[in-house]
């Protein structure tokens, strides 16, 4: 295994620890489908979480995925409908830079960006979240995926600290 697949692990660790595993709701509730595609440079990933908390502390988090250009780019998930929720999609980066650069010897550069959303879900309704980003900067657009339109049951938060 190479270094910077080594990295690009370590990176999908981080984005995605300190929450537990997703778990589909039950059958016969009420559910809104969330379609994740991500669109990341090869050394770049992508955590993908559900809270009921908007600071991120709650202990139902749950982790919705990681993405890379390594891993899988698109993924459904069902989310239950008519709770509101907060998704937070993080992405990092980490690359080599010429020692001069820091001084030392070998010099590995982090990149994180972050994005939050507050949404309640609507039964029935896909929503398409769409992440392009590098690390530095990142954009998810969240639409609902038969309109193309952005749903007014979902906004785009300034990120909390306690989600960052």
């Amino acid at each position: 295994m190479t270094l910077r697949a080594v990295l690009l692990v370590c990176i999908s660790v981080l984005c995605v620890s300190c929450v537990g595993a997703y778990v589909a709701p039950d059958r016969g509730s009420p559910q809104a489908t969330l379609h994740i595609i991500t669109n990341l440079p090869h050394a770049t990933t992508s955590g993908w979480r559900y809270y009921a908390d908007a600071n991120c502390s709650d202990s139902s988090a749950v982790s919705l995925g990681a993405f890379s250009a390594m891993y899988e780019g698109q993924k459904k998930v069902q989310l239950l409908a008519g709770q509101k929720r907060y998704l937070v999609v993080k992405t990092g980066s980490r690359g080599g830079a010429p020692a001069y650069s820091c001084g030392g010897a070998v010099c590995i550069s982090e990149k994180i960006c972050v994005v939050e959303f507050e949404i309640t879900p609507v039964a029935g309704r896909t929503y398409q979240a769409r992440l392009l980003g590098d690390g530095y900067n990142c954009s998810v657009t969240l639409t609902d995926q038969a309109t193309g339109a952005r749903p007014a049951e979902a906004r785009q938060l300034a990120t909390t600290p306690g989600c960052k």
